[in-house]
C-alpha cells in the first residue's frame, strides 16, 4: 500500500474510532431498509408523485427546523451522550411504523409524522455526532478519520437498498422499520465502549439564543467555511431525482420494488469508490479542486437521470452521482471543520446538515411541484443543468482560492489545548472536566 493510502487508512488503528465507524455503518444498513420501505409504501398509498415527494421531504424538515438549534447543543454538553441517547430514542418511532404498517393502521399522515419524529431525534445527534468525529483520533489524522466515517457508512448503499428491496418484496414493508429500529442500537452500544470528552470551552452564562447569533458572527467572519456552506446550499438544492426515483423507476423505466431496490443501490457503489479515493487525498490543493470537480460531475449525473430512457444508462448515471455527492459531503465536512474553531464546531456542523440533509425538503416538494407542470424527466435533466451552472458560477468567484488560503492561515497553528485533551482522554482515558476543551 502506498505511503498516501496507508496513512490515509490510519486511522483505523485507533479503537474507539473504529468502534463508533463501525456501529454507524450497521445503523446507517438498516437506515437504507426504512428508506426502501417508506418511500415504497408511500408509492403504495399514493399514486400521487406530489404526495411522494411530501413524504420524501418530510424526513429532512427536522433538519432544517432543528439543526441551528442541535449545533448549540453540540457545542455546549457531552457529545458521546447526546449520540448515545439520540440514537436510543430513533428506536422508538421506527419500530411503531413497522408495528402499524403489519397491522393496517398507516396512512400516509401517520407514515409522515413518525417519520418527523425519528429524524427530529437525528437532527438532535447529527451535529454532535459529526462534531465528535475530530476527539477519537489526532488532528493530522481529521481528514482521514472523516472521510473513513463517511464512506464506511456509506458504503452500505451498494447492499443497503437493494436488501432493502428484497425485504420489501419478500417479508413485507412493515420489516425495513423493524430493522431499522433494531441497527440503531449498534451506535449506543459502540458510545458505550467510548470515553467522555466532556463538552467544548463554553461560557456558562451564555444563553441559547445568544449561542446561536455567535455562532452566525463566527461563520461570517470564517470565509472559507461561509463559501463551503453558501455552494451547497446552492448546488444541493438541484439534486432532486431522490425524491422522483420511485415515479422514474415505475413509470419511466417500468420496474418494480426490486428495480428499485437496485435503482437506490447504485449510487453506493460510487460512494465506495469515492470514499477510497477521497481517504486517498491527502494533499490539501487536490481536496479543494475536488471539491469544485465533484459538485460538477453531480450536477452531470442529475442531468442524465433525467434524459435517459433505460435502466443501465440510469443506473451508470446513478453511480456517478453517488461517487460525485460522496466526494463532495466528504470534503465540504472534512474542510469545515479543518477551518473552524473546536467551540464552533457543533454549530457550524448543525448548519452543514441543514445544507447536506435539510435541503432534500425543500427540492423535493419543489421538484414534486415542478414535475406537474414540465414533467418527471425534464425536472431532472434541468435541475442537473443548473447544478452544473452554479458550480461554475462558484468556482469563477474565486472560491476554490478562499479555502485553500484558509487552510494555509491554519496550518501550523494546532491547538494545544486541543491536542492535549485527545490526548488525555485517548491515551489516559482521562475525562476531561466540565468546561476544558476535549477535542482537536
Amino acid at each position: 500500500m502506498s505511503g498516501p493510502m496507508r496513512s490515509g487508512f490510519g486511522a483505523l488503528r485507533h479503537r474507539e474510532f473504529r468502534l463508533v465507524a463501525v456501529g454507524n455503518m450497521v445503523s446507517q444498513l438498516g437506515t437504507w431498509q426504512q428508506y426502501v420501505a417508506m418511500l415504497w409504501l408511500a408509492r403504495e398509498l399514493t399514486s400521487s408523485s406530489f404526495i411522494i415527494s411530501i413524504v420524501f421531504a418530510a424526513q429532512w424538515v427536522p433538519f432544517i427546523v432543528l439543526s441551528p438549534f442541535t449545533g448549540v447543543v453540540a457545542d455546549r454538553l457531552d457529545r458521546r451522550a447526546l449520540v448515545l441517547w439520540g440514537n436510543l430514542a430513533m428506536i422508538v418511532p421506527a419500530a411503531l411504523l413497522g408495528v402499524l404498517t403489519q397491522t393496517d393502521h398507516i396512512g400516509l399522515v401517520t407514515l409522515g409524522v413518525l417519520i418527523v419524529i425519528g429524524n427530529s431525534a437525528q437532527a438532535l445527534t447529527q451535529p454532535a455526532a459529526a462534531a465528535f468525529v475530530p476527539s477519537l483520533v489526532p488532528a493530522t489524522e481529521l481528514h482521514a478519520a472523516v472521510a473513513l466515517n463517511m464512506g464506511m457508512s456509506s458504503s452500505t448503499r451498494v447492499i443497503g437498498p437493494a436488501i432493502g428491496g428484497i425485504v420489501v418484496r419478500s417479508v413485507g414493508v412493515e420489516w425495513g422499520f423493524y430493522l431499522n429500529a433494531v441497527s440503531f442500537l449498534a451506535v449506543a452500544i459502540a458510545c458505550s465502549f467510548v470515553a467522555s470528552r466532556g463538552r467544548p470551552a463554553v461560557n456558562d452564562g451564555e444563553g441559547y439564543l445568544d449561542s446561536i447569533r455567535i455562532g452566525m458572527r463566527y461563520l461570517r467572519a470564517n470565509k472559507a467555511a461561509m463559501r463551503i456552506l453558501v455552494m451547497l446550499t446552492t448546488i444541493t438544492f438541484f439534486f432532486v431525482h431522490a425524491a422522483l426515483l420511485p415515479s422514474l423507476v415505475k413509470d419511466v423505466l417500468d420496474g418494480d420494488a426490486g428495480t428499485y431496490g437496485l435503482a437506490s443501490s447504485a449510487p453506493g457503489v460510487g460512494f465506495v469508490i469515492a470514499a477510497v479515493l477521497t481517504v486517498a487525498l491527502v494533499d490539501e490543493a487536490l481536496r479543494v479542486r475536488f471539491l469544485f470537480l465533484s459538485a460538477f460531475a453531480a450536477g452531470l449525473a442529475t442531468f442524465v437521470i433525467g434524459a435517459s430512457t433505460t435502466l443501465p444508462l440510469t443506473l451508470a448515471a446513478l453511480v456517478l452521482f453517488g461517487g460525485s455527492f460522496m466526494t463532495l459531503n466528504t470534503l465540504s465536512s472534512t474542510l469545515l471543520l479543518a477551518t473552524s474553531d473546536d467551540e464552533y464546531r457543533g454549530r457550524v456542523m448543525g448548519l452543514f446538515g441543514v445544507v447536506s440533509t435539510g435541503m432534500f425538503a425543500l427540492n423535493a416538494v419543489a421538484a414534486g411541484a415542478m414535475s406537474k407542470v414540465i414533467g418527471l424527466t425534464r425536472t431532472i435533466w434541468g435541475a442537473g443543468l443548473l447544478a452544473m451552472a452554479f458550480t461554475l458560477m462558484h468556482w469563477a468567484a474565486g472560491g476554490s482560492s478562499v479555502i485553500r488560503q484558509a487552510l494555509v492561515d491554519r496550518r501550523g497553528a494546532p491547538d494545544a489545548d486541543a491536542v492535549e485533551g485527545w490526548a488525555a482522554a485517548s491515551d489516559a482515558r482521562v475525562i476531561p472536566p466540565r468546561g476544558s476543551r476535549g477535542t482537536p
